[in-house]
């Protein structure tokens, strides 16, 4: 019976997909003729192609050419391309020039500075701006918290920052192993430490 069951079960499955599948491509095109940049981030999304993704980009652009999420959004997915960091560079500060209050961007361009550039000086302003403007963000309380364990060494920051992206999302899994780390290597406390890499272990099996 389990044998028989199991393609009709597929059928019913699939057949449940198919109108997802249809809504999402009406929305995406509501959204398009709406000039909603999330519309473009989508259409990326729905590719697997690096060619064909930055040709969207660059497609949505042209149409949304003062889009400063859509802007940010192209410059961290050119993040994986070291040869065009003049060009990453040039998009975030397009970006926070059309809309300096982008947290998101802000923060995102904070981590490159850092990770890519070494700028630490731009870096530690830029993360301070994005709390400023969004201090109940997890991401932005964790790489700042990671920024400032590794480039500034400040251990009581550091800790502040990370426990406090750790109460605003318990789940974070890459926030608590970094935490983990921290309170092992910085704060001796082991106990600690080993308590939180189980919670991450549990909260993501796949990160061993």
């Amino acid at each position: 019976n389990e044998e028989i069951k199991k393609p009709a079960e597929n059928k019913m499955a699939e057949a449940a997909r198919v109108p997802v599948r249809e809504a999402a491509a009406v929305a995406v095109k509501r959204l398009t003729k709406e000039n909603d940049w999330w519309a473009w981030q989508l259409k990326v999304k729905a590719v697997r192609n690096r060619r064909k993704k930055e040709e969207i980009y660059r497609e949505g652009l042209k149409a949304l050419p003062k889009s400063s999420d859509l802007i940010g959004n192209f410059a961290l997915f050119l993040e994986r391309d070291h040869k065009r960091i003049e060009e990453i560079e040039s998009l975030y500060r397009k970006a926070l020039k059309i809309d300096p209050k982008n947290a998101r961007v802000t923060a995102n361009f904070a981590w490159f500075m850092y990770d890519t550039l070494n700028n630490n000086d731009e870096a530690e302003s830029l993360y301070r701006k994005a709390l400023e403007l969004d201090p109940n963000d997890a991401d932005i309380n964790a790489y700042f918290a990671f920024f400032m364990h590794h480039a500034r060494k400040d251990v009581a920051e550091a800790e502040r920052l990370y426990r406090r992206a750790l109460e605003l999302n318990p789940k974070y899994a890459l926030n608590i192993v970094n935490f983990a780390d921290f309170t092992a290597d910085e704060l001796k406390s082991f106990a600690e430490a080993d308590f939180l890499y189980r919670r991450a272990r549990f909260l993501d099996p796949s990160d061993k």
